[in-house]
């Protein structure tokens, strides 16, 4: 994965801290290293981003970007299915250039299985077909079984995935969805505004 223009930055700042410390344990005089002009060069390496420009014009700021792309986030949202959107999902894309991406952001549609509802009703559709298959094939009635050892067989035949699905499927909707709770690096986007604003002034 490449590196984010956070880690990057960041990356400088710790070189030229591990430089300064080498250098006086040798010597009395320290290594001089221009911090803030390699910073610069790299941010504008970056301007063509789209999220870093609108923080740049002072449009939008890197952190109001990934509060506003959080909103598909929030409330009951974090366990529905959201329709994919491309233009959010492009901005996802440009952010991620700049911080650690919220993958779980992403819209992929009402069908990806990225969310509690949709896990755990596909879970329950595949999970039912499945065991039933299983619990058909374990509970067959024997060639001497009374009419009524036979229907009691037919209602454990339904009884079992029933409650197995019901068990499951919810367990594994809700595992899938733990990824919307994931934290925001909204610390990581706060420090490049601030970078910003200290660059292009």
């Amino acid at each position: 994965m490449d590196k984010t223009l956070y880690f990057r930055t960041k990356e400088i700042e710790q070189v030229s801290g591990r430089l300064n410390a080498l250098s006086s344990s040798w010597s009395s005089s320290s290594v001089e290293v221009d911090v803030e002009g390699m910073q610069k060069n790299l941010f504008q390496s970056y301007e063509q981003n789209q999220v870093f420009s609108d923080a740049i014009l002072k449009k939008q700021s890197i952190e109001d970007s990934l509060l506003e792309l959080e909103r598909v986030n929030k409330g009951v949202r974090k366990i529905l299915p959201w329709e994919k959107n491309n233009a959010h999902n492009q901005r996802l894309s440009q952010l991620g250039e700049l911080i650690a991406p919220p993958y779980h952001l992403k819209t992929q549609g009402v069908l990806a299985p990225d969310n509690f509802i949709t896990s755990t009703l596909e879970m329950g559709a595949a999970g039912f077909a499945l065991s039933y298959m299983v619990f058909r094939f374990l509970f067959s009635p024997t060639p001497d079984a009374s009419p009524e050892e036979v229907q009691q067989l037919m209602n454990l035949k339904l009884l079992l995935p029933t409650v197995t699905t019901a068990i499951i499927s919810p367990f594994y909707g809700f595992l899938t969805n733990l990824q919307r709770f994931n934290s925001l690096h909204t610390d990581q986007a706060v420090y490049l505004d601030k970078k910003i604003q200290e660059f292009y002034k």
